[in-house]
């Protein structure tokens, strides 16, 4: 995975972000068990400069999107579908954290959590024993359930740090 600066990644995807706005970034299939619903009602409780950049498609994505519609977040949610694997690292250079949760009764991880860890960004993911070191090495936010008031929480502490705070912990994840 490139690493680009968060500047040149937003010119390079055309997205309508401005410099102050805090993105989160998810890659990957929209399956329920990726809780993204739970993302996204979260960004409803958030601020308004914060956006989510939602890379993927899957059978969940027409009713994720209604969802969007019904909460009235169009303009803080972008749904991008597929994007060829060797541009998503510039998607996720573009965000300033990435989410990685899934249900706590799936089997497995999730295997894109690594690889927002090697693009540089903190992460948001469950606490699950693969993804323990993420909080002992600095670099991310475990929650111990995946819930829509613990990933708001979870986004208002990583935005509420510096930008360089944020960098630094993509640098230790990486």
């Amino acid at each position: 995975f490139t690493q680009y600066s968060r500047k040149k990644a937003r010119k390079r995807i055309k997205q309508p972000y401005e410099e102050s706005d805090f993105v989160i970034g998810l890659v990957g299939s929209l399956k329920s068990y990726h809780m993204v619903e739970e993302l996204i009602r979260a960004t409803k409780r958030l601020e308004p400069d914060i956006h989510l950049l939602i890379l993927g498609d899957g059978p969940d994505r027409e009713s994720l999107e209604r969802l969007v519609g019904d909460l009235d977040l169009e303009n803080k949610v972008i749904f991008t579908g597929f994007v060829e694997h060797d541009r998503v690292d510039e998607y996720i250079a573009a965000c300033d954290v990435m989410y990685g949760a899934i249900n706590p009764d799936h089997f497995g991880n999730a295997i894109k959590c690594y690889e927002y860890l090697a693009s540089g960004r903190p992460i948001i993911t469950d606490d699950r024993s693969e993804f323990k070191f993420v909080e002992a090495i600095d670099a991310g936010i475990t929650i111990d359930h995946v819930t829509i008031d613990e990933v708001a929480a979870a986004i208002r502490r990583l935005r509420s740090m510096s930008r360089q705070e944020r960098l630094e912990m993509g640098a230790r994840g990486r």
